[in-house]
């Protein structure tokens, strides 16, 4: 049986965050998101 699941990442940043910091910061969510992905079905 496979399970679906859906993980929700909200970034809430404010005026003094460069935009390169707050897509570094973005980007760095989304991988911590995959790696735990893997975790969660098997992977790594």
């Amino acid at each position: 049986m496979c399970r679906a699941v859906s993980v929700i990442n909200i970034l809430v940043t404010h005026d003094g965050v460069s935009d390169e910091t707050a897509y570094q910061m973005t980007k760095l969510l989304l991988r911590q998101s995959r790696h735990a992905e893997g975790r969660t079905f098997g992977g790594q």
